[in-house]
């Protein structure tokens, strides 16, 4: 054997061995946020710090931490409030009674190509969670007033389900309490109303997209969800909790949502952009997308391909998300594994214009593709 081909497959044995090594890494573009206490006007929260295939870059601010209402942004960081930090927790003050916020932590991270080589330094996303302020309930669906401070939060999380604590100052005035829960973008019609009524028996340990549990007496509760069956990892779940009156009356007395597991490794590009480049990527192409069409592409959708999708956005509505926004859009139909999105990606209209996600990405961003290309990679 010669020496150039020695040289030759002495280089493709080093790299397979990084490529092994790095393939063993935990997957950390995703991370998880935590909130720890609220009160009416304040909400303390902590996140995971980069790790694995992540590291802080050493910028002037390590953390950026986004919060409005929840529903009212078009792109999460794009507006609102924004802070930041050197430490991975945080207290959110100046905020509104009884009002629920989306809050989103970003790093400015640098991340380790298939080389062993740390480049790309950005903000990136680690999590999103999504809660309301410890203000007074306020009659809940099942009528009544009420003046008593109540909150529900979710303190943490594993790749399969969700930490709840649930606290009322005056639990003796229920009869019990009920928690439910489903993947945010699961359509369940009147979940909130059905969790209040009587979620029954199709319910309770139905599946990993939906469940409910109770307890009485009521007390408050550090509990886990669910116990009984797993959650699916790395899914945005929405968790809410009422209180039930003697009279009959149910009170709500708070709700969250979170995703399973601390670290996702998704295995498309799609995930990944809406994961980590929702501000320049799918902001790019949302903008493309609204000159290909004459109508929207939430109309075009619901029209062309699933009418589904007009239940879907009543539904999604009541969480605080309009799908019309095309961002918003494209979020519900990759989180929620759509057959909609993929046919779509496939249309003819999409190829011949170069604007499928993925062709719009290597043509548009070649450095990101390349990198997502890699991350893929160093997953598998």
């Amino acid at each position: 054997m010669n020496t150039n081909v020695k040289q030759y497959n002495l280089i493709r044995l080093l790299a397979a061995i990084v490529l092994l090594s790095i393939s063993s890494l935990t997957q950390a573009g995703i991370g998880s946020v935590t909130v720890n206490s609220v009160t009416d006007t304040s909400i303390n929260l902590s996140w995971t710090p980069p790790s694995g295939n992540y590291q802080l870059s050493g910028a002037s601010s390590n953390y950026k931490i986004c919060h409005e209402e929840s529903g009212t942004w078009a792109t999460v960081c794009g507006g609102g409030v924004v802070n930041y930090s050197n430490t991975n927790n945080y207290t959110i003050t100046g905020l509104d009674p009884n009002k629920s916020y989306k809050i989103r932590v970003k790093c400015h991270c640098e991340k380790k190509n298939i080389w062993g080589n740390w480049v790309n330094a950005k903000w990136r996303n680690i999590g999103t969670n999504v809660t309301s302020t410890n203000a007074a309930s306020s009659g809940g669906t099942g009528g009544g007033t009420s003046t008593i401070p109540a909150n529900l939060i979710i303190t943490g999380s594993t790749s399969f389900s969700l930490d709840v604590s649930m606290t009322h100052n005056e639990m003796p005035l229920f009869d019990f309490v009920r928690v439910c829960y489903k993947k945010k973008y699961k359509i369940v019609t009147g979940f909130d109303s059905v969790c209040y009524t009587n979620p029954g028996p199709t319910w309770l340990y139905s599946d990993n997209k939906l469940g409910w549990f109770e307890t009485a007496p009521a007390v408050p509760l550090n509990a886990t969800v669910h116990p009984s069956i797993d959650l699916k990892k790395c899914t945005r779940y929405k968790v809410i909790a009422y209180g039930k009156l003697a009279n009959g009356v149910a009170l709500k007395i708070g709700e969250s949502e979170a995703r399973t597991g601390v670290s996702c490794g998704f295995f498309n590009k799609s995930q990944l952009v809406v994961n980590d480049h929702m501000e320049d990527v799918l902001a790019a192409y949302v903008a493309k997308l609204e000159r290909l069409y004459r109508k929207s592409l939430f109309t075009h959708l619901a029209e062309n391909y699933d009418q589904n999708l007009y239940e879907a956005r009543e539904v999604i509505l009541n969480d605080g998300d309009d799908i019309r926004n095309a961002i918003n859009l494209i979020e519900y139909l990759v989180e929620s594994g759509s057959n909609t999105y993929s046919t779509w990606q496939q249309e003819p209209e999409l190829k011949n214009n170069n604007l499928s996600l993925e062709s719009f990405l290597a043509a548009n961003f070649p450095k990101i593709n390349e990198q997502l290309a890699e991350e893929i990679l160093a997953a598998r």
